[in-house]
């Protein structure tokens, strides 16, 4: 079980593996001073597919005291939704477009959480 959810031993592995290498980031940006650590996740909690791993990355960087911001990922994926066309051919990379509402989503979210102070 990790963070509540039951994983197989391939999840499990390469979900163990990753915290460690969060937290080996997390803690050299301390290192050298960084106060305030955001993180931002590529994956939607809104598409059920990715829903427990966002939820994992969250609650890790909640126990670390890394402010995750959501709303990066969250905007592309409603526009997919809807048909619009945000990504490149290879089908994982933001166009221009996609990388738009990406940019502007993550720009009101630290605006609305007061990260810039």
């Amino acid at each position: 079980m990790v963070h509540g959810y039951k994983l197989n031993a391939i999840e499990a592995s390469a979900i163990a593996t990753w915290k460690n290498n969060y937290r080996q980031y997390v803690e050299y940006a301390r290192s050298v001073g960084v106060k305030s650590i955001w993180s931002v996740s590529c994956a939607s909690a809104l598409e059920p597919s990715s829903k427990r791993y966002v939820d994992i990355w969250r609650q890790e960087s909640e126990e670390l005291g890394v402010i995750p911001l959501q709303s990066f990922a969250d905007s592309f994926y409603k526009a997919s939704l809807n048909g619009e066309d945000v990504f490149y051919s290879d089908g994982g990379h933001l166009n221009d477009y996609g990388n738009k509402l990406a940019g502007d989503a993550l720009s009101r979210e630290i605006t609305n959480k007061s990260l810039l102070k």
